[in-house]
């Protein structure tokens, strides 16, 4: 009996390691690129997303109070293998901590024109490459929802995806 609850668990444990194996070979995990290959269309390396980042960064103006975070923004490449992100990734990211800055600001008390102001930033995301290519589905639907909600002075939508997608702060001293 002992003789054959071994051999069973063997085979089952055989059996885990070989889906296993599977499943990271058919995912993409084993498969990234290494140093000296190029990446696929639509893919660029760490070096490339920081530099969209920051560009993105350049053009856009934080709330009041706010900073651009400091630092690498992404991992850096192993000397075996290569970090790939989605092409315009920096440009979603940057638009979306401006996003975020916004969002935090309009629910700070404040004078009535200072809400308008920010509000006017935060309708602004709708023409930026976070909202039109990177929100998809039920995401970009609940995001539409809560903007037009704001507009119309109801805030709860808004505030629960600024609370699920945004830091508290990142205010300068």
């Amino acid at each position: 009996m002992k003789r054959q609850v071994e051999s069973l668990r063997r085979a089952l444990l055989a059996k885990l390691i070989a889906s296993s194996i599977f499943i990271i070979l058919n995912s993409g995990c084993g498969n990234a690129p290494t140093q000296g290959e190029e990446l696929e269309p639509g893919w660029i390396n760490s070096e490339q997303v920081e530099a969209e980042y920051r560009d993105e960064a350049s053009k856009l103006a934080l709330a009041p109070g706010w900073k651009w975070p400091e630092g690498k923004m992404y991992e850096e490449e192993s000397s075996n293998s290569l970090s790939a992100y989605r092409l315009n990734t920096g440009r979603s990211d940057a638009t979306l901590y401006w996003f975020c800055s916004w969002g935090r600001q309009y629910f700070e008390k404040m004078a009535p024109e200072g809400k308008e102001i920010a509000l006017a930033q935060i309708l602004k995301v709708r023409e930026t490459v976070y909202f039109t290519a990177f929100l998809e589905g039920q995401d970009k639907l609940d995001n539409e929802r809560s903007l037009s909600a704001l507009q119309d002075g109801d805030s709860v939508a808004f505030r629960a995806i600024v609370d699920a997608n945004c830091p508290r702060s990142n205010r300068s001293g």
